[in-house]
C-alpha cells in the first residue's frame, strides 16, 4: 500500500507540473497586454516599461515560468495587477467558499443516492422503483442552475426560508453560512444524485446476476446476506469513480451556481480578472481548480486501492 500511494503522489506532482506549464503557457499566447489595459494608450513608452518591469513581464518566458512554478508549490502567486493585493490572500476566502459549496453537495450526493440506490436495487420492479424511474430521468435532465433558479423562486420567494441574494460570510456568522449554502448545494446534488443512484442500481443488478452471487445464493444467503456480504462491495467500485468524477465537476458547478444565488466565490472574480487580463489571478485560480481535481482523483485512487487490493497491483 506504501509503495501505491507514492506512486500515485508523483504522478500528482508530474501531473500538476504539466498543468502549470500548459497554462502558464496558454496565457502567454493569449492576444493583448495586461500593461496597456492597466495604463492605457496615452502611456509614455517610460511608463509602460516601468510597468513592465515591477510586474515582472520584461523577464524570459522561461524565467517567468519557474517562478511562477516556484510559487506554486509555495503557494506564493505574486501580485495582482488589478486589486494591487497578493493573489493567495485575495482568493483564500473565495476558494473556502467554493470547497465549503462543494463539499457539501458531495456529501449531500453520498448520504442520499448510496441508501437510494440500494434500496431500488433490492425492491426492482416495485412501486418506488417503478416511480423513480422518470423522477431520476428528469433531474439528469435539468441542469444546475435552472434548479438553483426554481430553489430560489420556491424557497426564497414563496416560502421564504432563506433570502434571495443574503449571502452570510462565514466570518461573521459561521452557522448562517452553512445553512445558506444548503440551497445552493442541493441545486448542485440534485442531478448528480440522480446519476449515482442510477448507476449504483444498475450495478447491484447486474453483479446480483453473476455466478458467484448465484452460488452464494444458493449456500443459503437470504438476499440481504447477498446484497451487504458479496454483492455491494463489487458493485460499488464504479459508483466511487463516478462519485469521485462528480466531485471534480463540483467545484466547475459551484462557479456558476454561485452566480444565482450571489456567492461572492471564484466565479464572479475569475470573470473580472479574465476581462482585465489580471493573469496571476486567473492562472493561480485555473491551477486552484486543477489541484483540486487531481487531489479527489488520488483520494479515489486511495479508497479503490483499500476496498479492493487488486487495484494495487
Amino acid at each position: 500500500m506504501g509503495k501505491y500511494i507514492i506512486k500515485k503522489f508523483i504522478l500528482l506532482i508530474i501531473t500538476l507540473i504539466i498543468t502549470s506549464f500548459i497554462l502558464f503557457l496558454i496565457f502567454e499566447l493569449v492576444p493583448g497586454d495586461p500593461v496597456l489595459d492597466k495604463l492605457g494608450t496615452r502611456a509614455t513608452p517610460e511608463t509602460i516599461a516601468a510597468l513592465r518591469s515591477q510586474w515582472g513581464l520584461d523577464r524570459p518566458f522561461f524565467v517567468r515560468y519557474f517562478s511562477f512554478l516556484g510559487g506554486v508549490f509555495t503557494l506564493d502567486f505574486g501580485v495582482s495587477y488589478t486589486y494591487g493585493m497578493n493573489v493567495s490572500s485575495l482568493l483564500k476566502e473565495k476558494l473556502f467558499i467554493n470547497l465549503a459549496l462543494s463539499v457539501m453537495s458531495l456529501l449531500i450526493v453520498i448520504v442520499v443516492s448510496v441508501p437510494l440506490g440500494i434500496y431500488l436495487a433490492k425492491h426492482t420492479g416495485g412501486f418506488a422503483d417503478k416511480l423513480m424511474g422518470p423522477v431520476n430521468q428528469t433531474a439528469m435532465s435539468v441542469p444546475s442552475f435552472v434548479l438553483g433558479l426554481f430553489i430560489t423562486f420556491l424557497f426564497g420567494i414563496v416560502f421564504r426560508w432563506f433570502r434571495p441574494g443574503g449571502y452570510v460570510s462565514y466570518k461573521t456568522d459561521f452557522a448562517g453560512f452553512l445553512y445558506f449554502l444548503i440551497f445552493p448545494s442541493v441545486a448542485i446534488a440534485i442531478p448528480k444524485i440522480a446519476m449515482c443512484i442510477r448507476i449504483l442500481r444498475g450495478n447491484i443488478l447486474e453483479e446480483a446476476e453473476k455466478d458467484y452471487a448465484l452460488t452464494a445464493y444458493a449456500r443459503g444467503n437470504n438476499t440481504t446476506g447477498l446484497l451487504y456480504r458479496h454483492v455491494l462491495k463489487n458493485a460499488i467500485m464504479p459508483t466511487i469513480t463516478f462519485i469521485g468524477m462528480i466531485a471534480a465537476d463540483m467545484i466547475g458547478s459551484g462557479i456558476v451556481i454561485e452566480q444565482v444565488f450571489s456567492i461572492p466565490g471564484l466565479g464572479q472574480m475569475l470573470v473580472n480578472s479574465i476581462s482585465s487580463r489580471d493573469y496571476p489571478v486567473v492562472e493561480a485560480e485555473v491551477l486552484m481548480i486543477a489541484l483540486f481535481i487531481m487531489a479527489v482523483s488520488f483520494l479515489t485512487d486511495m479508497i479503490h486501492a483499500m476496498i479492493d487490493p487488486r487495484v494495487r497491483v
